[in-house]
């Protein structure tokens, strides 16, 4: 089993992370009620920033692609699936802003044999190319170039 994180590129960390960071200022504005610091209004407030920053780094931190020996994992936060290997029936290369469990544009197009795409995004491509190729995908050996 080898595991590949997702590639991750800096404008959509900047966008799923800079609201959350962005908001700090308006809700320490927020936590003042006739000039006190209100005590539940600064519990809300700790809530809603540790929820906008905890949710996206989650996706950042557990995004990634495991090939085992008959299947490919897909982990992407709290979901996962699992994908049979002997299913993929073509992988090419893709830049498709199509929601997905992917950090980066510079994706693979997985098509499964039931019409499913699935698009995904390892950091090292050539390597979890590689790794499904031994795994027996034999889409995995004839990946066009862009």
């Amino acid at each position: 089993m080898t595991r590949y994180k997702s590639k991750v590129d800096a404008w959509l960390a900047a966008v799923a992370i800079g609201p959350g960071v962005l908001v700090v200022p308006v809700m320490v504005l927020a936590t003042r009620v006739d000039g006190r610091v209100d005590a539940t209004s600064v519990m809300v407030a700790a809530v809603v920033l540790v929820t906008a920053i905890a949710i996206p780094l989650l996706v950042f931190a557990t995004t990634s692609y495991e090939v085992t020996r008959d299947s490919l994992v897909v982990r992407c936060g709290p979901v996962r699936s699992r994908i049979p290997l002997a299913s993929i029936r073509s992988i090419k290369p893709s830049r498709s802003m199509a929601s997905a469990p992917a950090l980066s544009l510079d994706r693979l197009e997985l098509e499964l044999d039931t019409g499913r795409k699935v698009l995904i995004s390892p950091d090292d491509q050539s390597a979890f190319l590689s790794a499904l190729a031994r795994a027996g995908v034999a889409a995995a050996g004839r990946v066009p170039s862009r």
